[in-house]
């Protein structure tokens, strides 16, 4: 869910995730971006109950597998789009910043709907 308001600030929700992402974008042109994300969301550890669709009990090993592989690889998207974002906001480049945001959010959509079943 975007939220725009007249100061151009967004406000991306996933709540599946517990993730919020702030997006500022003062007059300067350098869009400041403030995320906040569940520690246990992106420690490392595949927690099976957080993603339903691991759980359908007509899924062959296989394909169980395979979705895990697509979570734990939108999960790396996302952890290291993060990382990128907070170095691209230090240094302000704010075509950086944008880029590395579209794939943030992208990545995170795709978890929601990976958390929502």
């Amino acid at each position: 869910m975007v939220m725009t308001t007249p100061d151009h600030s967004q406000t991306h929700r996933f709540p599946s995730l517990g993730v919020v992402i702030r997006v500022d974008r003062p007059h300067d042109g350098v869009p400041r971006v403030n995320v906040s994300v569940p520690d246990e969301l992106l420690d490392g550890k595949f927690d099976a109950a957080r993603w339903p669709s691991t759980a359908e009990a007509q899924l062959s090993d296989q394909e169980r597998s395979k979705r895990r592989h697509h979570i734990c690889n939108q999960l790396h998207i996302v952890s290291m789009s993060l990382d990128l974002l907070q170095n691209s906001s230090i240094d302000g480049d704010r075509d950086d910043i944008e880029q590395t945001l579209e794939i943030a959010i992208t990545s995170m959509n795709e978890l929601e709907s990976l958390a929502t079943g």
